[in-house]
């Protein structure tokens, strides 16, 4: 006879009862059980002179080591001579296979595994059956967003037009579903100006012009973005939007006179001062190069307020003096040194911008 059962937290599992159908000194007289280094019989009589015996666990079992223990179980009469019967025990009642993880699995590397399990017999020939296992990898968020770049750079026109298009940035995520949503944000310590002159769609990534972008006021703005998933817990990548913006020539030079003489003696010397002035541009570059010059015919002409060489050129700014007739000219925006007679081109005056 065979008996199945498997073994849980239990020390102590009791065990069918032998039928003798002698009675007397002939009838069930003890059972056997054969050698075990984890399980042992205690015999005990019941109601009437029954036997029946209890199954022990005498030391903890490691399922990992030895899955299935085989043990027989003798009824031995007492008759002479004695009589015995035999059941073979088997400590789990199937053979259930568990399948284990060998190493972490990762979704963006397969997301699904295709496995056979065979179950084989053990008789001659062998016969076996299949079950096809399809594991599919559910998304956890491990991944945060990526920007194609680190820093992107870009040109714009100061003066662009409301709703200009800037610059459309992406970022990606491996993840799936809301792990793998990602909206874009600017950075939390970005300074408030660039919330007023830019806007960021949070959707598309697109950055577009919002207010009124000035070179003389900053010449580049610094954007530091940001891209999060909508996971649990939500992942953030970062990068950073430098825009330079392109000077236009929107300034005109500016004439200021700090210090005017409305009435002069005739008898004044050539080189008497009469005004100083100056003259700037905002502008930069060849958009803010500022040449000076007077009507022709009049007799004054411009030198600079300050000459750190008298064999230098006449820039701007800087003051109106009574005309030396030793001074020639061959244009008014040209003038010669009085010391060399050389040719000089008048002196750039540019502003000065900040950035953010």
């Amino acid at each position: 006879m065979l008996f199945r059962f498997h073994i849980s937290g239990s020390k102590r599992f009791s065990l069918s009862n032998a039928v003798d159908r002698d009675v007397g000194t002939n009838a069930l007289k003890t059972y056997q059980l054969s050698e075990s280094e984890y399980f042992s019989i205690e015999v005990q009589s019941g109601r009437e002179g029954s036997k029946f015996a209890d199954l022990i666990l005498k030391k903890t079992l490691d399922r990992e080591k030895q899955a299935v223990h085989n043990l027989i179980l003798t009824a031995i009469d007492g008759g002479t001579p004695a009589r015995s019967g035999t059941a073979i025990k088997e400590s789990e009642e199937d053979k259930i296979p568990f399948l284990v993880l060998k190493k972490p699995l990762d979704r963006e590397g397969k997301s699904e595994h295709h496995l056979v399990l065979t179950a084989l017999d053990g008789g001659t020939p062998s016969r076996s059956g299949n079950l096809n296992l399809t594991i599919t990898v559910l998304d956890v968020n491990d991944n945060r967003p990526v920007f194609s770049k680190d820093i992107y750079t870009v040109s714009l026109n100061e003066n662009a037009p409301l709703g200009t298009l800037v610059i459309k940035v992406n970022a990606t995520d491996s993840d799936e579903g809301l792990n793998g949503e990602i909206e874009y944000t600017f950075g939390k310590t970005q300074k408030k100006k660039v919330y007023d002159i830019f806007e960021l769609d949070s959707i598309t990534g697109e950055i577009r012009v919002k207010g009124k972008v000035d070179f003389e006021e900053t010449e580049i703005y610094r954007l530091d973005l940001q891209a999060s998933d909508k996971g649990q817990p939500r992942l953030t990548g970062e990068s950073r939007v430098v825009i330079k913006l392109k000077d236009l020539n929107d300034n005109k030079p500016e004439i200021e006179i700090t210090s005017l003489s409305s009435q002069i003696p005739e008898d004044s010397k050539p080189g008497t001062v009469v005004s100083l002035i100056s003259v700037t541009d905002r502008d930069s570059g060849m958009n803010g190069k500022v040449i000076c010059k007077i009507s022709d015919n009049v007799p004054f002409d411009l030198t600079p307020s300050i000459e750190e060489n008298i064999s230098t050129p006449i820039f701007c700014p800087g003051g109106i003096k009574i005309w030396d007739p030793s001074w020639k000219c061959s244009q008014r925006s040209w003038f010669r040194s009085r010391k060399t007679g050389g040719q000089k081109p008048a002196r750039r005056i540019s502003s000065k911008a900040g950035s953010i």
